[in-house]
């Protein structure tokens, strides 16, 4: 398992209405973006997606109608997807992730880290420590292993998804008395 440092797409901008965006006329060129972001920074869930779509058309924010038009868009085009807690968009078919990507905040919050990559941060850990772990240390080593300086309730709940996750894919295991290990 590898970390590696997180890289946000760059993009050319363009100044858009949101009416100029649901006009139908840029549609080819919306989807170019999608999959060019996608391309960049799959694993990538939904509202990041948007978020960075968004920011390369120089919209501030996304209204409810904008919100259902891009929705629309990004689900006829077929994409490779997988269900957490919204919908992450990944360059292939999911089959796991052997990576996990720090940021600095200002690219990437850690509720926007789907859990099939933060699970590679717990891998990591696993392997670097070389022993086995109790639920504890090894959130603060995962905290560590992100970059991350404190434990939020945000670090805990992406913790709680990637471990559950880890757990179910049969990637990491548990002992009797409570402690994980590879």
């Amino acid at each position: 398992t590898e970390r590696k440092t997180y890289e946000a797409w760059s993009f050319t901008p363009l100044s858009l209405s949101p009416e100029e965006v649901m006009s139908h006329t840029l549609d080819a060129e919306l989807e170019s973006r999608i999959r060019s972001i996608i391309s960049a920074e799959a694993p990538i869930k939904d509202t990041l997606l948007k978020k960075r779509l968004l920011s390369s058309l120089s919209l501030k924010r996304c209204g409810s109608r904008l919100d259902e038009y891009l929705s629309s868009l990004i689900s006829s085009m077929n994409l490779n997807t997988t269900e957490e807690d919204e919908t992450v968009y990944h360059r292939e078919p999911y089959g796991g992730y052997s990576f996990f990507r720090t940021a600095p905040e200002s690219d990437r919050y850690s509720y926007q880290i789907p859990a099939c990559e933060a699970e590679c941060a717990i891998i990591w850990v696993l392997e670097n420590e070389k022993r086995m772990m109790y639920r504890s240390q090894l959130l603060s080593a995962f905290t560590k292993a992100l970059l991350y300086e404190r434990k939020g309730a945000a670090i805990s709940a992406l913790f709680d998804a990637a471990l559950r996750l880890a757990l179910s894919e049969e990637r990491i295991k548990e002992s009797g008395n409570h402690k994980f290990f590879l």
